[in-house]
């Protein structure tokens, strides 16, 4: 097994990482970090970073979504409205199985997570159904695998009409998350165990907010 160098301002970040990266490869599940509370300055500048970065293996299309939560049951399901040359709809409930809070020093807070998905027959949806909560996002995504960094603009309300306001009067909240996607072949490396990939993306982390290496610390929970 190869020796993983750790930068010494990320070394305890990950060793809070890698139990999350352990538990993604237990099971079907996403393991994402998003940045907390961006600004929408850092979100334009990301965004012509990764714009002008010339190694991506995909760039997606600016992607329009609705997202409508609401109670089936004891179940919050989601209804994701996908709105590309048609749309298309899918039903699941989200969970969030562990979760890791993170302060970057000067640079605001992160959540690594790792969050399961489970599809709901459409035939189990009620005809009429009131929501929650109503997101609606325009997302586009720039892959470079095993990684996916998604990019979105979100206005969120109890309802539609709500949700479309906050779209008008520009309420915006700014999105940006990294998540890791590997093929199943990925594990075949021995290089690549669960503290090299919790180095790897948080040192992507790090790259989006700066260009200097900087300090990475979990967050007491509770704190």
């Amino acid at each position: 097994m190869s020796q993983i160098n750790i930068p010494r301002p990320v070394t305890v970040a990950v060793h809070a990482l890698t139990p999350l990266v352990d538990l993604f490869r237990e099971m079907d599940a996403r393991l994402t970090i998003r940045f907390v509370d961006l600004e929408e300055s850092r979100f334009d500048e990301v965004c012509d970073a990764m714009h002008s970065y010339g190694e991506w293996s995909e760039v997606g299309e600016w992607e329009d979504m609705h997202e409508y939560t609401y109670a089936v049951g004891a179940d919050a399901v989601q209804t994701n409205v996908h709105i590309r040359n048609s749309v298309s709809l899918a039903h699941a409930v989200h969970a969030c199985v562990e979760s890791l809070e993170l302060r970057l020093l000067n640079h605001g807070l992160a959540r690594g997570s790792v969050d399961t998905e489970t599809a709901v027959d459409p035939a189990d949806i009620p005809e009429t159904v009131t929501p929650s909560s109503v997101r609606i996002r325009k997302r586009k995504t720039f892959c470079r695998e095993p990684w996916k960094f998604h990019v979105s603009r979100v206005w969120t309300g109890g309802s539609r009409s709500v949700a479309e306001e906050a779209q008008s009067k520009g309420e915006t909240v700014y999105d940006i998350s990294i998540e890791f996607a590997p093929d199943p072949s990925y594990w075949n490396s021995p290089r690549h165990t669960s503290t090299y990939v919790a180095t790897s993306m948080l040192m992507k982390m790090v790259d989006i907010v700066s260009p200097e290496m900087v300090s990475v610390e979990p967050v007491p929970q509770g704190s």
